[in-house]
């Protein structure tokens, strides 16, 4: 008698534990909040990371936690827009760029440092990234690259037309990553 094999998803259902490393993307600036470690950001204030992103932080922090694992906290910047040149081929940038965006990125990497600080507890191993690019694109691409477990993200929730025309990052990042991804509302 031939012998029957498990079902592929009876193997996969543990496979993904233990999460090791945890990629975590935070949605806006991630501004100090002076709240005591591992304790959640106030949110209301309209400063720092959104509340949805305080509940996936708490949650990478207690899954980490959990598993003896790593968060890596991403921020994406987005692209600096400039304007279309002039048809005479007169255009010279306002300003530049690159030292802007460089600039920024040393801001948004000191910001994610002091969340880390302030929001996770020494026994978690946390580390951030800043990088430029479409969110849902470099968040994919970051996962893979670090090999990560399980992405933690928070979602918005948009409806109707913001939906239509923005899109959702969080629904992009769960249709295309090779890893789970928990999103948080």
């Amino acid at each position: 008698m031939a012998r029957k094999k498990k079902p592929k998803a009876a193997e996969s259902t543990t496979g993904w534990l233990p999460l090791k490393r945890i990629l975590c993307p935070v949605d806006q600036t991630p501004v100090s909040t002076s709240a005591a470690p591992g304790a959640q950001p106030d949110c209301a204030r309209g400063h720092g990371p959104t509340e949805a992103t305080c509940r996936a932080l708490k949650a990478a922090e207690d899954l980490a936690n959990t598993f003896c694992g790593e968060v890596v906290l991403v921020y994406v910047l987005p692209p600096t827009p400039l304007p279309l040149p002039p048809l005479d081929g007169t255009y010279a940038p306002p300003f530049d760029v690159v030292a802007y965006e460089e600039e920024l990125r040393r801001d948004y990497q000191l910001s994610l440092e002091r969340l880390r600080k302030e929001r996770f507890s020494r026994e978690v191993k946390v580390r951030g990234r800043v990088i430029t690019g479409d969110p849902a694109t470099e968040i994919v691409r970051i996962a893979k690259e670090e090999n990560v477990d399980l992405i933690v993200m928070p979602t918005h929730g948009r409806d109707g037309l913001p939906h239509v025309f923005f899109g959702s990052v969080a629904e992009k990042v769960v249709r295309h990553a090779e890893c789970p991804v928990l999103t948080l509302h």
